[in-house]
Parts: structure tokens; sequence; C-alpha cells
């Protein structure tokens, strides 16, 4: 059985992506780890763009600026 990676919509942007949490590797893991203080469990996956200015900015990430 092949294992795909997910789609799914980013959290913080709308954008479609493919999460990979369920693969080998993902394209995630390549990042620095968010702090705890960014993590909204409720939030959902951030896409690439928005996870690579996520770990750049200390900050909570705000909400979901898509209104998705």
């Amino acid at each position: 059985m092949t294992v795909k990676a997910i789609a799914k919509n980013c959290s913080r942007c709308g954008r479609a992506f493919e999460c990979g949490f369920n693969l080998d590797s993902c394209w995630c893991s390549e990042l620095r780890p968010l702090g705890t203080s960014q993590i909204d469990p409720r939030a959902g996956c951030l896409c690439r763009a928005c996870l690579r200015d996520a770990t750049a900015d200390p900050k909570p990430i705000p909400p979901n600026e898509a209104g998705a």
C-alpha cells in the first residue's frame, strides 16, 4: 500500500498544500520547530511559506488571515 501526502489548506493564508506528516519525511521537518507560544492546536497546519515565516518570527501566529 502506498502512503500519500494529505491535501490540506493552510490555517493562516488558506493556500492548498500537501502535508506529509504520515510519510517517512516531510518538508516541514527541514524547518526549525515552532515555539510552544506559537502553537494553537485548534488552528491546524501551515503551508511551507507561512511555516517558514512563523519559524523566523518568535511571535504568536496571527489568526487565520484567509477567513477560511
